[in-house]
């Protein structure tokens, strides 16, 4: 007598939909653990999934060396004092993160040079690409982007910081109400205000200041719209990563 065949296995098909149904739940717990990180956490994700090619700290940089670094003086006592060679570095690192050219352009948004006591970054209120809608303190669409960034630079280096607002002789404040000097005093303190939103130690804010048209740049007319500018000094802090990972003795 003929055994019995036994039965034919079914499809694989239930394994596939298995699979998917893991992926999508390994997926939803990565969504709810990421949302309940702090806040500088939440925008470096963002900032990676916004540019995933771009590593926000490209190993090879040379800034830091996946170890975190301080500055100290002989004595072993945490000092500031960073070489230009050390800002220098600093400031390219802050172009490549800003996504913004090392060489200054006609028209261009952002310049960052090192300066004695750290690195300035300067925003420029341009007409094409302003910080600020035109005589007010309300931020543009790039002013958020911006602020949001340099909010998780400024923490992530753990850098003190000076804003300082300037305008040209001949603006004037959209609502005709108040003078120069309150208009940029109030325009540096809204970049406080969203710099700290963003996620910057309220702590790291050492001074803001409105200088209303008394500051033109060098070499500017002040008249010149190019004085129209938000200037941020970052100086470097105990716990500010040294260059190349060094500490000074």
């Amino acid at each position: 007598m003929a055994k019995k065949k036994h039965a034919e296995a079914h499809g694989g098909a239930w394994k596939v939909a298995y699979a998917d149904f893991v992926t999508a739940m390994m997926a939803l717990f990565m969504v709810l653990w990421i949302s309940s990180q702090q806040k500088e956490i939440l925008i470096a994700t963002s900032k990676y999934f916004q540019n995933p090619f771009t590593s926000p700290m490209p190993a090879s940089s040379g800034v830091m060396d996946g170890k975190r670094d301080t500055v100290k003086a002989e004595s072993g006592k945490p000092s500031t004092l960073f070489t230009p060679e050390m800002y220098a570095q600093l400031a390219k690192e802050f172009l490549k993160l800003l996504e913004a050219p090392e060489k200054k352009g006609p028209g261009h948004p952002i310049e960052i040079k090192v300066v004695p006591d750290g690195i300035l970054i300067t925003l420029f209120n341009h007409s094409n690409q302003p910080i600020f809608e035109p005589g007010s303190v309300k931020l543009t669409e790039w002013g958020n982007y911006v602020s949001q960034n340099l909010a998780w630079i400024i923490d992530r280096f753990h850098m003190n910081l000076r804003i300082d607002a300037h305008a040209p002789k001949d603006a004037k404040p959209l609502d005709g109400e108040g003078d120069l000097w309150d208009l940029t005093a109030d325009q540096a303190n809204v970049m406080r205000r969203e710099l700290v939103h963003y996620g910057l130690d309220a702590s790291k804010v050492d001074r803001v200041s409105g200088f209303g048209d008394t500051h033109p740049m060098e070499n500017h007319p002040a008249e010149d719209p190019e004085n129209y500018r938000l200037e941020m000094t970052l100086m470097a802090t105990a716990n500010t990563p040294a260059a190349g990972g060094r500490k000074l003795n």
